[in-house]
């Protein structure tokens, strides 16, 4: 025989529970709308295109530091160990660095990395020099 303070509480969780499982199915029956654009009009044209400076004179070309020298190869991906890497990152250099500083730093990092660690290094450098032959036999630069 249960008392009755303890089928009180259970009346009381029972239609709690009865009540949020309605909720829930009365919830979950309605069509949900996706949200909505509003596309109605143009917004103004934003970006680099249409700025001006105070004086009249328009602002130098976002891209006008990168030199017309072709394409160069920015990430090369090679495997070492069972695992890919990406060998400009090995080298601590930023995609499509030229051939002058990859070289510039393979040799530093050789002499600051123990001997068991220089075959991963000379990886990377022969990674990156063997895909900047590819380019340059493509004529690319």
């Amino acid at each position: 025989m249960i008392p009755n303070e303890a089928r009180d509480i259970l009346l009381y969780y029972g239609g709690v529970v009865a009540a949020g499982l309605l909720i829930f199915l009365l919830a979950m029956s309605k069509k949900r709308k996706g949200m909505r654009l509003r596309l109605k009009g143009t917004s103004p044209k934003r970006g680099p295109d249409n700025l001006v400076h105070l004086d009249g004179r328009k602002p130098p070309d976002k891209y006008s530091h990168i030199q017309p020298a072709g394409e160069r190869p920015l990430n090369v991906v090679f495997n070492y160990n069972g695992h890919s890497w990406d060998a400009y990152e090995v080298l601590g250099l930023p995609a499509g660095s030229s051939l002058e500083s990859v070289e510039r730093a393979y040799r530093e990092a050789l002499k600051s990395v123990d001997p068991g660690s220089s075959g991963f290094i000379e990886a990377a450098f022969h990674a990156i020099r063997s895909e900047w032959k590819s380019y340059r036999v493509a004529g690319s630069n």
